[in-house]
C-alpha cells in the first residue's frame, strides 16, 4: 500500500503543480493580482489528496449475487464432483475512482517507509543544523536604524527576514554603503514580506516538503511558491512609486554583492536565474492578445486539475498466495475488495486435501484493524452472520470464496424481507480449531502469545515450553461440568502463569507477560447464570455455535421462563452426577445421555408449532453429538 500511495500521490502532485504553473502565467497578464495562493492552493491539494488516500475505500461497484440462480452438478462418470458454479450477476456500471495494482512485497515496503523515515529526518536535521548556525552568527550582528526601519546589521548574511512569528529584517553591511533610494528600495522589499506573513507561508511549504521527502510534485509547488512569493512583494514595493528600472537597477547589484543562506528565508537577492525572472516580470510590457492566452491557459490548467481529480485511488488490496481470508457478503453482497477485520502477524499455512477443499492453519498473533472494521457494518447494524466452509463456498459464490465465505445480514435488509443466501450452510466456522490440533501444538500457541516481545535464552524457553505443555496436558485430561472443573482450570493456570513469571528477570518483561496472562479465558469466575444463558443460547438463539442466522425455534414469554428452569435442573443433575463419581466420569457416559435425553424433551413440549419442532430436534440432536460423544 505504501509503495501505490506514494506513487498516485507524487503524481496528483505534479499535475496540480504544473496546473498551478499554467495559472501562473495566465494571471501574470494581469498587473496587481497575487500569484502566491495559487501555488498555496496547489501545495495544500497535493497534501489533503494524499491524506485521504492514507484510507482504503471501500468499491462503489461490489457485484450483487441472487442465491436462488446458484446450483451445480456431478458427472456420474466422475468420482470427484465437478462444480458448476452459475450466478446471475448484477454488474452496476463502474466509476473510476479505484486502482488495485498487485500486492507489493512486505519487505519493500518496509525498506521504502524506512527510507522515507530517513530522508525525512536528515532534511528536518538540516534545518534545524541551518538555524543553529544562524542563531550563533546572529549574536554578532548589531543594531541599526536603516531608511527609517529598525534592522540587524550583519556582516554578509541578506537582505532577508529572519524568524516567523515577530520576522526581523537583516542587512549585510555593504547595504549601508548605497544610496539612500537604494536602501530604501531593499527595506521595503522586506518589509512587505513581513506585513503579508511570507516567513510562515514559506515554513508551511517546506514542512510539507519535509514530511513528504519523495513527492516531486512538492518541491515544484514548493519552488513556484518561493519565485510567486518574491514577485507579489517586488509588485507591492512597485505600488509604493518606487520606479521600476531603478528597482530592476538596485536587484541586480544586489545580486552581484548578496552571500546566499543554506535557510530558506524570503530574501531579496536570489541566484541568477530567478533574478531574470524576477527583472522580466517587473519590466513587462501590456501584453497583445491577452484573452486568447488566458483561454489557452485556463483550459490546460482546468485539464491537469480534472485528470488529477480522476485519477484513481490506490486501494489496499489482498494477495490470495498471503492472504488466504475468507469472502466477505454483506446482504448479499460480495465485497472482495474489503480487507479482513482480523490479521495473523504470523505464518499462514495452506493445505490443499481434495480439490477444492482447504485446511488453514495460522500461526502467530491475531490483531485488529480498525481502519478495516470501520468499513464493515456495525455491531447494531448487524443481525447475524454466517460463515461457510470450502468447498461448499465455491458451489455458491465461485472461487473467489475458494478460502471460505463471511456472510452478514443487517436488521434493514431482513427487515425488508431480504433471503439467507445459503440456509443449509454455515454450520462450522472457517477458522474453527483443527481437532486432529496436537498438546504439543497447542502449547507453542499459547507460548508464542505469552513471550510475544520477551526474549529468553534457549534453556530458559525449553523450561517455559515445558511447563506450559504439562499445563495444557492436565487441562486436556480435565473433563467434566464446566462448574465443576472451572475452579480447578482457574488454579492450574495461576499456578503455570507463576511458575512462568519466576523464570523472568526483567521488570518490564514480567510486566509484558503480565498483560498477555490477564488476556486468559480462565480468569475469573463462572456462574450457573452463564452456563444457563450459554446453554440456552445453544438451543433457541444461536443454534450454531457462530451466531449465524440459523435461529432456534421462538418460544413465547412464559415459555422462555419454564425452558431455562429445565435447563438450570439438567445442569444440577449432571453436576450431581459427576460429584458421586469425578474420576469416572468418562464411564459415565449413558447417564450423561439421559439426562439430556430428559432435557430435551421437556424442552421439545415448550415449542409451539410443528415446524419448530423439527428445528429444535435438529438443533438438539447436532448439540448432543458435538457434546456427547463418547470417548
Amino acid at each position: 500500500m505504501t509503495a501505490v500511495w506514494m506513487l498516485a500521490s507524487s503524481f496528483v502532485a505534479v499535475l496540480l503543480a504544473c496546473a498551478a504553473v499554467a495559472l501562473t502565467r495566465t494571471v501574470a497578464l494581469y498587473r496587481d493580482v497575487s500569484l502566491r495562493w495559487l501555488w498555496t492552493l496547489a501545495t495544500l491539494a497535493s497534501v489533503v489528496v494524499a491524506l485521504l488516500w492514507l484510507r482504503p475505500k471501500p468499491s462503489p461497484a461490489p457485484v450483487s449475487v441472487r442465491a436462488t440462480a446458484l446450483r451445480w452438478s456431478a458427472p456420474a462418470t466422475s468420482s470427484a464432483p465437478v462444480i458448476r458454479v452459475e450466478p446471475v450477476v448484477l454488474a452496476p456500471a463502474r466509476i473510476w475512482s479505484v486502482v488495485t495494482l498487485s500486492a507489493v512485497p512486505r519487505t519493500f515496503e518496509r525498506a521504502l517507509f524506512t527510507i522515507w523515515a530517513c530522508a525525512s529526518l536528515v532534511l528536518a536535521l538540516l534545518l534545524a543544523s541551518a538555524a543553529m548556525r544562524l542563531r550563533m552568527e546572529r549574536r554578532g550582528w548589531v543594531w541599526r536604524e536603516v531608511a527609517n526601519t529598525r534592522v540587524l546589521v550583519s556582516k554578509a548574511f541578506g537582505p532577508a527576514l529572519v524568524g516567523v512569528h515577530r520576522p526581523t529584517i537583516v542587512l549585510p553591511e555593504w547595504v549601508l554603503e548605497l544610496d539612500a533610494s537604494s536602501q530604501r528600495a531593499i527595506v521595503a522589499h522586506e518589509v512587505e514580506h513581513r506585513a503579508a506573513g511570507d516567513p510562515a507561508l514559506l515554513l508551511a511549504g517546506l514542512a510539507a516538503v519535509v514530511l513528504m521527502p519523495w513527492n516531486i510534485g512538492l518541491w515544484m509547488s514548493w519552488r513556484g511558491l518561493r519565485r510567486a512569493i518574491e514577485l507579489d512583494c517586488d509588485a507591492r514595493v512597485l505600488a509604493r512609486e518606487i520606479d521600476g528600472g531603478e528597482y530592476a537597477r538596485v536587484l541586480l547589484g544586489a545580486w552581484k554583492s548578496s552571500h546566499g543562506s543554506s535557510l530558506p528565508s524570503t530574501a531579496f537577492a536570489e541566484r541568477a536565474s530567478g533574478l531574470g525572472a524576477r527583472v522580466e516580470h517587473l519590466m513587462r510590457p501590456e501584453p497583445r492578445r491577452r484573452a486568447m492566452r488566458v483561454v489557452t491557459g485556463t483550459s490546460l490548467a482546468a485539464g491537469l486539475i480534472l485528470v488529477a481529480c480522476v485519477t484513481p485511488s490506490p486501494q489496499r488490496t489482498m494477495n490470495d498466495a498471503k492472504a488466504p481470508y475468507p469472502l466477505v457478503i454483506i446482504d448479499g453482497v460480495k465485497r472482495p475488495d474489503l480487507p479482513p477485520t482480523f490479521r495473523y502477524t504470523g505464518a499462514v499455512v495452506v493445505e490443499t486435501t481434495t480439490t477444492p477443499t482447504y485446511r488453514i492453519t495460522y500461526r502467530g498473533p491475531r490483531v485488529m484493524d480498525s481502519v478495516a472494521k470501520a468499513l464493515y457494518p456495525s455491531a447494531d447494524e448487524v443481525e447475524s452472520m454466517q460463515m461457510i466452509d470450502p468447498p461448499a463456498s465455491v458451489v455458491h459464490f465461485g472461487e473467489e470464496a475458494k478460502y471460505g465465505a463471511t456472510l452478514y445480514y443487517t436488521k434493514k435488509y431482513r427487515a425488508a424481507g431480504g433471503a439467507i443466501i445459503a440456509p443449509a450452510e454455515g454450520n462450522r466456522s472457517a477458522r474453527r480449531a483443527d481437532p486432529s490440533t496436537t498438546t504439543s501444538e497447542m502449547a507453542g500457541r499459547a507460548y508464542d502469545h505469552m513471550f510475544a516481545g520477551i526474549t529468553l535464552t534457549p534453556d530458559v524457553a525449553a523450561r517455559a515450553r515445558a511447563i506450559v505443555e504439562n499445563e495444557m496436558t492436565e487441562q486436556r485430561a480435565l473433563v467434566g461440568p464446566g462448574l465443576a472443573t472451572w475452579p480447578r482450570r482457574v488454579e492450574m493456570n495461576v499456578k503455570r502463569d507463576a511458575e512462568l513469571r519466576a523464570l523472568l528477570t526483567s521488570d518490564a518483561d514480567r510486566a509484558r507477560f503480565d498483560v498477555r496472562s490477564n488476556e486468559s479465558p480462565t480468569r475469573g469466575a463462572i456462574s450457573m447464570e452463564q452456563v444457563e444463558g450459554s446453554e440456552y443460547g445453544n438451543l433457541f438463539v444461536y443454534p450454531n455455535q457462530n451466531q449465524t442466522t440459523l435461529r432456534g425455534p421462538v418460544l413465547p414469554a412464559d415459555a422462555q421462563v419454564r425452558a431455562r428452569a429445565i435447563i438450570r435442573s439438567a445442569i444440577n443433575d449432571e453436576l450431581v452426577l459427576y460429584a458421586r463419581a469425578p474420576n469416572a466420569w468418562k464411564d459415565a457416559h449413558d447417564a450423561r445421555v439421559a439426562i439430556r435425553a430428559k432435557r430435551d424433551a421437556d424442552l421439545r413440549a415448550l415449542v409451539p408449532t410443528e415446524e419448530e419442532i423439527a428445528k429444535f430436534d435438529k438443533i438438539a440432536a447436532r448439540l448432543r453429538e458435538l457434546t456427547l460423544s463418547r470417548p
